[in-house]
């Protein structure tokens, strides 16, 4: 049997991390409208084109990758209910980000406007685990997204 090109992993509705394995990804353009197709349906997207273009705009003015071979796209944006932070884990196929440069995982951060300070703080907590490129490593391989929470908690 043909191994799927991504795997969604589901999650709780109140988490902020959510968790796709990417095994066949292509390139930056794939992994973002991967993950505003996964914002829709999962209810929480208004605007597919327009969120994939909040996105886009953010890389377009400069590079978002953190380390050699992970990404952080960020956008803060109106089209969608609440923030997530998908994880598109690309370690079984390298992928093509942006400028040409190939990463390994992509780590999504869609800020709803007028987000809540408890939901900021949550937020900079993950980013702040992710500041470190031993826990980034960790994080290649995982299957569920209880094991996501647990290593950026």
């Amino acid at each position: 049997m043909k191994e799927k090109k991504f795997q969604f992993i589901e999650k709780p509705k109140d988490s902020l991390l959510s968790l796709i394995i990417a095994n066949r990804p292509t390139c930056y353009a794939e992994l973002i409208k991967l993950a505003v197709r996964f914002e829709f349906l999962h209810g929480n997207c208004n605007s597919e084109d327009e969120l994939t273009q909040d996105l886009e705009k953010r890389d377009q003015r400069s590079d978002t990758r953190i380390f050699e071979d992970f990404a952080l796209p960020h956008c803060e944006t109106k089209y969608v209910d609440h923030s997530d932070l998908i994880f598109i884990d690309c370690s079984k196929k390298i992928c093509k980000w942006f400028y040409g440069d190939s990463v390994k995982g992509v780590f999504f951060i869609i800020l709803k406007s007028n987000e809540s300070l408890e939901n900021k703080k949550k937020i900079q907590h993950y980013v702040t685990k992710l500041a470190n490129y031993q826990t980034i490593l960790k994080l290649y391989g995982l299957n569920s997204l209880e094991d996501l929470e647990k290593m950026l908690n």
